[in-house]
């Protein structure tokens, strides 16, 4: 069997992930065809660039680019929702009305009663550009978490009486321990949102991942 280029086969797999739904119009030389016109789900693409396939009627059949004419439809993006402890830093006003230089850091739990401030100050801060695919928009890199996540908007969640920062992302296959990692590495700048509250946010991370 022919080999495949490994630039090839990355590519494949990222474009057509796993549970992609398959339609076939016409299979080769196969001497146990299906009928023209069946569907089933992609299990899996191998080193020799098949495409195996779970079909609805049961059977496994792989199919070969080239040699059978079939089309691929991706699977509708998940919801899923990473949740991050969040921290602020709180700055007290003295008797002259002034702002503390020095900040108390409140933890989710306080922060509970500020949740409306901290979502608007989020949405505020959004930029035109974001409306389609929120932070996404800005990853600028062509690699499987550019294919996978569609989007990524941060939020706020309360959760165990206490407020978690949320990033809800769109993600169409399946969503590896490896995807998150990029868009979250780098810390986020500062953002004040009030003049009595400020995001830590060098208090975010990955602490689970969760299918709404």
């Amino acid at each position: 069997m022919q080999s495949v280029p490994r630039e090839w086969l990355d590519f494949l797999r990222q474009q057509f992930p796993k549970d992609s739904r398959i339609q076939l119009t016409e299979i080769g030389g196969n001497p146990r065809p299906i009928s023209p016109g069946s569907t089933g789900k992609l299990d899996y693409i191998d080193d020799a660039g098949q495409f195996h396939v779970k079909w609805d009627n049961g059977c496994t059949l792989a199919l070969v680019l080239g040699e059978d004419r079939f089309s691929v439809y991706l699977p509708e993006p998940q919801t899923f929702k990473l949740y991050m402890p969040l921290t602020a830093d709180f700055y007290g006003r003295d008797e002259w009305g002034d702002m503390s230089e020095d900040g108390e850091e409140w933890d989710g739990h306080t922060l509970m009663d500020y949740e409306g401030q901290i979502l608007s100050a989020l949405v505020k801060n959004r930029v035109p550009e974001e409306n389609e695919s929120g932070l996404m928009r800005w990853y600028g890199e062509d690699d499987s978490v550019d294919h996978k996540v569609r989007s990524a908007v941060f939020t706020v969640e309360v959760r165990n009486r206490q407020l978690w920062g949320v990033a809800e992302c769109r993600v169409a296959g399946e969503l590896t321990p490896e995807v998150p990692a990029p868009i979250f590495g780098v810390e986020p700048k500062r953002t004040r949102t009030s003049p009595l509250l400020t995001f830590a946010n060098s208090s975010f991370f990955c602490a689970s991942v969760v299918a709404s």
